[in-house]
């Protein structure tokens, strides 16, 4: 029996939800959209959701407030606000209910199924790695070329390619060979699995 892992998604404004659901239709994931909140915190209360995207900018500008408020006690996933307005007041306060980041458009695809792989890797209840396992990792990212470990880091802190390309003055392609290097050095088979690890070992040293 294949295993979907789901992602809820809360946004008011039909059309912008409608969009977000296009973009993701394709993807890996199982999808779950809401219009209005209490639906989608009754959803997360009753559902197995595994990464939630909520509107930010709901009712006035509020929404992290008030989901805040709502989902406490009641969501064990990691929660990507959706800033569907590129507002600037949009901050990261709904701390209570762990808030994995923020997505401001363009929401296109690789843009939303990068900040819901991140979100995932960095999420509660992800499986352990063996220990036999995790010590032959951890080797790997040792053998790790400085270049390699600089690409590693920016990825973990939530950069694109292009943005990896500009900060360390290389090549867009020369980021995708490295980041092809490091998945097959670490032996991993995605991307949130690369995150993942990363996050792991830094919290380990």
């Amino acid at each position: 029996m294949i295993s979907y892992t789901t992602v809820g998604i809360f946004i008011y404004n039909d059309d912008v939800r409608a969009n977000i659901v296009n973009e993701l239709s394709s993807s890996r994931f199982a999808l779950r959209s809401y219009s209005q909140a209490k639906e989608f915190v009754n959803a997360l209360n009753s559902s197995q959701i595994d990464c939630a995207l909520a509107d930010a900018f709901f009712q006035n500008g509020k929404g992290a407030d008030i989901l805040d408020k709502l989902l406490k006690g009641v969501c064990e996933c990691p929660v990507l606000l959706v800033d569907t307005v590129m507002h600037a007041g949009v901050t990261l306060n709904a701390t209570g209910f762990g808030v994995a980041g923020v997505i401001r458009p363009p929401l296109t695809r690789n843009n939303l199924l990068q900040a819901i792989e991140l979100a995932l890797a960095n999420g509660r209840g992800q499986e352990r790695v063996g220990s036999s396992e995790r010590f032959a990792k951890e080797e790997a990212l040792q053998g790790l070329t400085c270049r390699e470990r600089e690409v590693l880091a920016l990825l973990v802190s939530g950069y694109r390619n292009k943005m990896i390309a500009h900060e360390l003055g290389i090549s867009q392609r020369t980021v995708e060979v490295h980041r092809a290097r490091l998945m097959r050095k670490l032996n991993v088979k995605s991307f949130a699995d690369l995150i993942r690890l990363a996050m792991e070992n830094r919290s380990a040293s």
